[in-house]
């Protein structure tokens, strides 16, 4: 386990990082729910901070939330590797489903994904771009909606 998991693993740690780097995330209600080398899911709870005037989760609280369940997995495979590399959100494509009520949550099996991606980008010194996906389940394992995310890598 790295440094950078345990920090994301620690309830506390992770609330500040959120507060810290991305303040809406925190303020819509993101939670961690689980995180390891090759996925990551990220959950939201239908609250009034993060509600459309339909009474569900508004589409780019959603967005957040499946963009960090991808983002996070970015930002460890950086860490371990020692360097200097920026990342960007250069496209979202999203498809919605269902309505987004009680509790959603969004996962993104691309870890290994970036991770050579990011390897990539070192070894060859050029930008390199991921396409990763989440997806949101509600309570009652009914897609919600999914997240094709694109991530450029380069190095600074």
């Amino acid at each position: 386990m790295t440094n950078f998991d345990k920090k994301v693993k620690n309830k506390f740690l992770f609330g500040i990082f959120l507060i810290v780097n991305l303040p809406m995330s925190w303020i819509a209600g993101l939670k961690l729910n689980d995180f390891n080398p090759s996925q990551c899911s990220v959950y939201l709870k239908h609250s009034y901070l993060n509600q459309n005037p339909f009474k569900s989760i508004y589409w780019a609280c959603q967005g957040m939330a499946a963009e960090l369940s991808t983002g996070l997995l970015a930002f460890r495979y950086i860490d371990m590797s020692g360097k200097r590399i920026s990342l960007l959100v250069i496209d979202v494509k999203s498809k919605f489903f269902k309505k987004a009520i009680g509790k959603v949550i969004f996962n993104c099996n691309d870890g290994l994904l970036i991770h050579k991606t990011i390897q990539k980008t070192i070894s060859e010194g050029k930008p390199q771009t991921c396409l990763t996906n989440s997806v949101g389940f509600d309570e009652n394992n009914n897609m919600v909606s999914s997240f094709d995310i694109t991530w450029s890598f380069k190095l600074k």
